[in-house]
């Protein structure tokens, strides 16, 4: 309920204006990366607040951390739901922080492996040992979903046969993630435009009989 309170505030804003496809010429990794670390460390602190016995926190320590590690991954035994529906849907979303970066499809994929190999090496090691399904399925599986998303995004935004509130709500619907990064997405777009700009030179050099050799050059630019 409270996303949803959330995401009807950014819409009453007028944040829908920043949901059109926006430019970013600088993608940069550390966006995507400091927002699953930040992500995944409140979700360690929220974890350790759970029932010890359904988060198998109740016996953190270094040696138990360094045994996890070092032994080969497992083959849990969780929930079908949480291997094959809810952790995939995470890797989609940690795909999607650095695919709407501006990055291609592989690097992305790659990010979402890289984030599922921190949380099961990095985090959840500290109560067990790291996850097959969490470390192959989660970034694969996400990966596609996360395309699916991100293309159907692309493709409501750019559509011009729904009202503008009617595609920022369905796309706060397939990635509300997105919503919440857009308008400093769009702020940082607007800072790399600003300053003049080059639009056109033309010009070269040339013979003139009383002053010798020239160089004539016009220019353009855009403030």
């Amino acid at each position: 309920m409270k996303t949803l309170q959330v995401c009807l505030i950014l819409v009453s804003l007028g944040f829908c204006r920043e949901l059109r496809e926006i430019p970013v010429s600088k993608p940069n990794l550390l966006v995507p990366t400091a927002v699953v670390v930040g992500t995944l460390g409140l979700a360690l602190a929220a974890w350790t607040q759970v029932n010890p016995r359904i988060s198998q926190f109740e016996e953190i320590g270094w040696d138990r951390y360094v045994r996890n590690i070092t032994r080969p991954p497992r083959w849990d035994h969780d929930y079908w739901v949480l291997d094959y529906i809810a952790h995939p849907l995470v890797g989609s979303e940690t795909f999607l922080l650095c695919r709407n970066e501006g990055f291609p499809f592989f690097t992305s994929l790659l990010f979402s492996a890289a984030s599922s190999a921190l949380w099961e090496f990095g985090f959840e090691a500290v109560a067990e040992r790291p996850s097959v399904q969490d470390l192959i399925l989660t970034p694969l599986i996400g990966s596609l979903i996360g395309e699916f998303r991100f293309q159907s995004g692309r493709s409501l935004r750019r559509s011009e046969s729904l009202p503008p509130l009617a595609r920022t709500i369905l796309c706060a619907l397939i990635d509300p993630i997105d919503l919440l990064m857009a308008p400093w997405r769009a702020a940082r777009a607007r800072s790399e435009m600003r300053g003049p700009r080059l639009v056109q030179a033309s010009g070269g050099p040339g013979w003139n009989p009383q002053k010798g050799l020239t160089f004539d050059l016009q220019t353009e630019w855009s403030f």
